[in-house]
């Protein structure tokens, strides 16, 4: 007798569900191996009822271009797999533009 059971087809609840966060993260460890920082995988970060992926680097003393490009790189990724990113996960990588000069200068000479 076949089972009863609903096929799932777990690549599209995978891509549904995890694809933008994960690609999100890929960029961030991508990008710091590019860029000589530091990156020890992508872990899940359990918070109360919620939780996230996260890229796993040191944070630094200071940002400069290097660090720039590393928390640009998680949303570019979403842009070029999925044609958007999502703002919730971006939020916090905005922080260091939003924060410096010299960041915000960067993010500017890169707009068309």
């Amino acid at each position: 007798m076949k089972s009863l059971a609903l096929k799932t087809d777990w690549n599209e609840v995978l891509r549904r569900e995890w694809g933008h966060p994960l690609a999100h993260e890929s960029g961030h460890a991508l990008a710091a191996i590019l860029q000589g920082i530091s990156c020890y995988g992508i872990y899940w970060r359990k918070g109360l009822g919620v939780g996230k992926f996260c890229a796993l680097s040191p944070d630094p003393a200071e940002f400069n271009r290097k660090y720039f490009v590393f928390m640009a790189a998680g949303s570019a990724v979403e842009l070029l797999t999925y044609g958007s990113y999502d703002e919730d996960v971006a939020r916090s990588d905005r922080v260091p533009f939003e924060r410096s000069d010299e960041g915000l200068a960067w993010a500017l000479s890169r707009i068309d």
